[in-house]
C-alpha cells in the first residue's frame, strides 16, 4: 500500500511539471502591438504600451530596455511577453523581446 502512495504521488507531481512548462510556452508567444508611452507624472512615471484607445499595459522589463523605449516614446513597437499580471495600478506585462515597427 505504501509503495502504491508513493508512485501515484510522483505521478502527480510529474503531471503539474508539464502542465507548468506548457503554459509559459504558450505565454511566452504573446505578442502585443502599439506605441510606446510613458504614465504618471514625475517622479512616478511607469513606462507603457497604448494599443489602442481603450487597451492600455505597464511594461516591465530591464532597464537597458526601459531606457531605450523611453527614448523611443510614440513609436510602434510589437513586445513579446512572458507574463500579464493584474495589479491595482493595470495590467503590467513582464517582456521578453520587442521589435521596432516600422511603417
Amino acid at each position: 500500500m505504501l509503495t502504491i502512495f508513493i508512485s501515484v504521488s510522483c505521478t502527480k507531481e510529474k503531471v503539474k511539471l508539464e502542465d507548468s512548462s506548457l503554459s509559459k510556452k504558450a505565454e511566452a508567444s504573446i505578442s502585443y502591438e502599439g506605441k510606446i508611452t510613458i504614465f504618471g507624472n514625475e517622479p512616478f512615471t511607469e513606462l507603457g504600451l497604448n494599443v489602442n484607445d481603450t487597451e492600455s499595459y505597464i511594461l516591465e522589463c530591464s532597464k537597458e530596455l526601459k531606457d531605450s523605449l523611453r527614448k523611443n516614446q510614440g513609436q510602434t513597437y510589437k513586445v513579446f511577453v512572458s507574463k500579464k499580471t493584474e495589479t491595482n495600478l493595470g495590467t503590467k506585462l513582464s517582456v521578453i523581446k520587442v521589435e521596432k515597427i516600422t511603417k
